[in-house]
C-alpha cells in the first residue's frame, strides 16, 4: 500500500486545474509564484561544507566493521520508482556525501534530472528562464534524500526528502512540503510533515519498513520530482530508476549553487 500524503492534507496546497492558457502577464505572475513556492527552502540551511564530508575512499564503523564511504553510499542508496506518471526529464545521477555525527553516520543523496518540465508549455518556457537566472546553467533539477544511521546497530535511525500535498501529477502549483521519518525500532516510523518555515503540518505513524530493510523505497509524485513513501515495496509497480552515483565535491557545490537549492534540515539536530 502506497502512504497516501493527500488523504489528510488536500487543502494544504490548492491545485490549478491544467489547460488553462494564461495571459502574459498572469502567466508571468503565476510563474513567479510558482518559482517561490520551490525554491523557499533554499539556503541558509544544510551546508555540505558545514560538516566534515569524508572522501569516498576513507572509511567509517558501522556495525563495529570498516566500510568504505563509497561502499555505504551504494549500500544505503534509496529506490526511487516513476509509479504514477514518468517524468518528462532524464534521472541523470545521484550526487552523495558521507559523514559521521558522534556516532551516527550521515548521507545526503542529491537526485539530479535533466530539468524541470512545468506541463503548460507556456509556464514552462517562463519558469526555465527564471530558473535560469537563479540557478544558472544548465537547468538541472537537483533535489534531496537524507539518511541517519544509527552506526552502533547499522540502521536507520531517520530520513528526510521534500514531498507535495497534490492529488494531480501535473498540478501548475506544488508546495515543496518536507518529509521527516524518525524510526522507531526496527519497522516503525513516526512522520512529521512541515513546510519549509518550520511549521508542522501533520503527524503520523506507520509500519512502513521490514526488519531486513537498509533504506526507503520513494517514488515520483509530481512534474517537478517531489517524492512520497513507499510502504510496502513489495506491492510497488513502474520503473526502478537507479541513477549511478557520484561524490559530491566542494567545487561542485559551488558551481551548481547548491546553497541555493533545497537542502535537509542541519543534521546536528534529532
Amino acid at each position: 500500500m502506497l502512504l497516501n500524503d493527500t488523504m489528510t492534507m488536500e487543502r494544504v496546497c490548492p491545485v490549478f486545474p491544467r489547460g488553462i492558457m494564461l495571459p502574459g502577464a498572469s502567466a508571468g505572475l503565476l510563474c513567479l509564484v510558482m518559482f517561490l513556492a520551490s525554491c523557499s527552502s533554499a539556503g541558509n540551511r544544510f551546508d555540505v561544507r558545514s560538516f566534515v564530508a569524508r572522501s569516498q575512499n576513507d572509511s567509517i564503523r558501522i556495525g563495529g566493521m570498516p566500510y568504505l564511504c563509497r561502499e555505504i553510499a551504494r549500500r544505503f542508496a534509496p529506490r526511487l520508482y516513476d509509479q504514477q506518471k514518468q517524468p518528462a526529464d532524464s534521472l541523470l545521477w545521484s550526487w552523495y556525501c558521507v559523514g559521521a555525527l558522534d556516532s551516527d553516520v550521515l548521507i545526503v543523496y542529491y537526485p539530479t534530472w535533466s530539468s524541470e518540465t512545468h506541463p503548460n508549455p507556456v509556464l514552462n518556457e517562463l519558469y526555465s528562464n527564471v530558473r535560469g537566472s537563479y540557478y544558472g546553467l544548465p537547468l538541472y533539477d537537483i533535489e534531496y534524500i537524507s539518511i541517519r544511521l544509527d552506526g552502533v546497530r547499522g540502521r536507520m535511525k531517520a530520513v528526510e526528502f521534500q514531498t507535495a500535498f497534490v492529488r494531480d501529477f501535473d498540478a501548475y502549483i506544488v508546495e515543496h512540503i518536507i518529509c521527516r521519518l524518525s524510526i522507531q525500532g526496527d519497522t516503525v516510523a513516526a512522520i512529521t510533515y512541515y513546510r519549509t518555515n518550520g511549521d508542522v503540518v501533520h503527524r503520523r505513524t506507520v509500519s512502513c519498513l521490514s526488519q531486513t530493510s537498509v533504506s526507503v523505497d520513494l517514488r515520483i509524485t509530481t512534474w517537478n520530482h517531489m517524492l512520497g513513501l513507499i510502504c510496502n515495496p513489495d506491492a510497488a509497480s513502474g520503473r526502478i530508476l537507479i541513477p549511478p552515483l557520484r561524490k559530491l565535491s566542494v567545487v561542485e557545490f559551488d558551481r551548481y549553487r547548491f546553497g541555493r537549492r533545497s537542502q535537509p534540515q542541519p543534521m546536528n539536530q534529532p
